[in-house]
């Protein structure tokens, strides 16, 4: 009997010490297995390095590994991991339109987006939760998939187009100016003295000057009220859900008057800072033309935008851009901090304090390297997109130099090295090239990134690349 009873807890211990949550290996098998199990997914995107370090050394303790968190998703979904930055994950990360991680997504059985949560918590509890909670939305009938089906059949109201637009913003998914143009034609001009419906114009993302724009502006004395009423937070949320959709449809339709239109909001924004707007508007000309790869226009905006903006930074400068630097990722790391205490105080009442400190700290990230990366980023767009303008390549090697003297790495050798060799400068693409493959293995950089350096050292070598 002793005998028996030993095995049956080897056998359970092993069990639990190695179960796992079966993750599909590609995003398309996740959903055709959903198809043929009728099953929802869980998208689980990690961020480029994880598990995070600990400052103790002790493993990293993620409450999804946990047992009945493993029994749970089993159970109840198909499950596909990734990371951001993985080619994988590119396309993910663009739809379902993420800028923090890990990043639950929930999704029905066709990709249709349930729930979206972001969590690293190394308690389990959050994570049976939130699968439950997208369970429940899925069974209620109120889903994305259900008003896009509706949509896709034709039916068009008031009530519908404000319900999923709605919808689609509480999950995040604010690419709603389409449907916000159809929902203003419903509209009665008395609907544009009201602050509520203007304000849920505003909020749902309308091409700016586009048709919902210009209604919500036929009341302008309305329209400035809500600028001056909502909180600051809001107001700026406005704004760059409608740059961001306007300048993805002038991308997409390769729109030069829509792009215009964004420079034109940009530059008349910033009322108490003309300056900074006018910046803004001038990066949104270079983002437009790299995108379409219009590489004349490029040409012609981006050298004085680099030049004026960043080459000539004093070290006074960038000393008094860290500060402002530190002051912004304090007060982001506040907010994050107290939303996360909330979320905290759900699974361990009275074990979490009101009091937040956060030490403020640059984290390894000051604004010299982010000028610096500025500026290398300028230069590899203008190799990218195969400009063989030498003056234009000599202003991209001038970047690429200021960018390594400010803070020297590998991806910054890299660079230029690529630079050097468009100009034709062999030898010296070959010496850069070399520092950039010795540096990216101090940096400790992967495998896959050090044999490619080397690879491409070889090929400038024998002037094939």
């Amino acid at each position: 009997m002793k005998k028996i009873l030993v095995v049956i807890t080897l056998t359970l211990y092993v069990g639990i010490a190695f179960a796992q949550i079966k993750f599909e290996k590609t995003y398309q098998e996740a959903l055709q297995s959903a198809a043929a199990q009728k099953r929802p997914i869980l998208i689980y995107v990690l961020p480029p390095h994880w598990p995070p370090v600990s400052p103790t050394g002790k493993p990293y303790v993620n409450g999804m590994d946990k047992p009945e968190v493993v029994d749970f998703y089993n159970k109840n979904f198909v499950v596909f991991k990734t990371a951001a930055g993985d080619t994988a994950a590119a396309s993910i990360v663009q739809q379902y339109q993420l800028n923090r991680f890990p990043a639950l997504l929930f999704t029905d059985s066709k990709g249709y987006l349930l729930l979206k949560n972001f969590n690293g918590m190394s308690f389990s509890q959050p994570y049976i939760d939130f699968g439950k909670e997208a369970l429940a939305i899925l069974k209620s009938g109120k889903t994305l998939g259900d008003y896009e089906a509706r949509y896709s059949s034709g039916e068009r109201s008031a009530s519908f187009l404000k319900e999923f637009i709605t919808h689609k913003m509480s999950l995040g998914l604010m690419d709603n100016s389409k449907l916000i143009d159809q929902y203003v034609d419903f509209l009665k001009i008395s609907d544009l003295s009201s602050y509520n419906d203007v304000l849920f114009i505003f909020k749902s993302g309308p091409y700016i000057y586009g048709k919902a724009y210009t209604l919500a502006y036929s009341n302008k004395k309305l329209a400035d009220s809500i600028y001056k009423t909502e909180p600051a937070a809001d107001r700026s949320a406005m704004n760059a859900v409608m740059r961001e959709n306007t300048m993805n449809e002038a991308i997409r339709t390769r729109n030069n008057s829509m792009a215009r239109n964004v420079f034109t909001f940009l530059s008349n924004i910033y009322t108490n800072n003309r300056a900074e707007g006018y910046k803004q508007a001038s990066y949104s000309q270079i983002y437009y033309s790299k995108a379409i790869k219009d590489t004349a226009q490029y040409i012609s905006v981006a050298p004085y935008f680099y030049d004026n903006y960043y080459m000539g930074l004093s070290a006074d400068s960038i000393k008094r851009m860290e500060k402002k630097l530190v002051e912004q990722r304090t007060k982001i790391m506040t907010e994050n901090t107290k939303q996360s205490m909330v979320e905290l105080r759900k699974y361990l009442p009275g074990t979490i304090k009101d009091s937040i400190s956060i030490k403020s700290s640059s984290g390894g990230n000051t604004s010299a390297s982010l000028v610096a990366t500025t500026l290398n980023n300028a230069a590899w767009d203008v190799y990218t997109l195969g400009i063989k303008n030498t003056n234009m390549l000599i202003k991209a090697m001038l970047w690429s130099r200021r960018a390594i003297e400010l803070s020297p790495g590998a991806g910054f050798y890299d660079t230029m090295a690529h630079i050097m060799y468009r100009l034709k400068l062999k030898d010296e693409a070959v010496l850069n090239q070399d520092k950039a493959v010795v540096l990216a293995i101090s940096e400790k950089q992967g495998l896959i990134e050090v044999n490619k350096m080397k690879n491409e050292a070889a090929l400038m070598r024998q002037g094939k690349l």
